[in-house]
């Protein structure tokens, strides 16, 4: 009995260092498109045109959080917002609510302005 209790400790202990990927999509119509603006607060973000004439963006995310509910947070909190202006596609990727004040040790998330992405465990997702 003690062994069965010890090996699901164990097995659940295991979950918690699991990566968590997911990704945010958009795709949009284009006409004619002559270059690609990006504003983003952080992370890897691929931006490429299909045989069909849309333009088609993803932006990946991966880390260690401590449950599924908290990365599910980090995604609502994430706005991707893809359009055409004239002959540029528009892309904007940024985290509404999830910057906070820099602490005064120092932090492991990326910071800019004084502030850091609250999300500690997300790391870049390689594309």
């Amino acid at each position: 009995m003690r062994y069965s209790i010890l090996a699901i400790a164990l097995a659940g202990s295991i979950g918690l260092f699991a990566d968590t990927e997911d990704q945010v999509r958009r795709s949009i119509p284009v006409n004619t498109s002559k270059r690609v603006v990006l504003f983003a607060d952080w992370g890897a973000i691929k931006v490429q045109t299909s045989p069909n004439r849309f333009a088609e963006v993803e932006v990946s995310f991966r880390g260690n959080p401590r449950s599924r509910a908290e990365f599910d947070r980090m995604l609502r909190d994430f706005s991707l917002d893809v359009s055409q202006v004239g002959s540029d596609i528009r892309v904007s990727g940024r985290f509404k609510d999830g910057w906070k004040p820099a602490p005064l040790w120092g932090s492991n998330a990326p910071c800019r302005e004084n502030k850091c992405l609250a999300y500690e465990w997300l790391r870049l997702a390689w594309i």
